[in-house]
């Protein structure tokens, strides 16, 4: 396993609230999907921009089947 696939940092957000950052991993394709739901529904877009449609399976193995390895 390279070394940015076992990276892991704890930050502490302004209101408190602590976040790891970490590599995106396989098991977290779920979160990702929910996550870019509840996005597109909650926030509207810009009006030169048109909204995102949830992801294609394409592009939701490109984002959550990450070799890193390789780096």
């Amino acid at each position: 396993m390279s070394e940015i696939a076992k990276f892991s940092a704890t930050e502490t957000l302004r209101d408190g609230r602590r976040v790891e950052i970490r590599a995106l991993r396989h098991e977290d394709r779920t979160g990702l999907e929910d996550a870019v739901r509840r996005a597109s529904a909650e926030v509207p877009p810009p009006p030169f921009l048109c909204g995102k449609t949830p992801f294609f399976r394409q592009e939701m193995e490109f984002f959550s089947d990450i070799d890193l390895s390789a780096m």
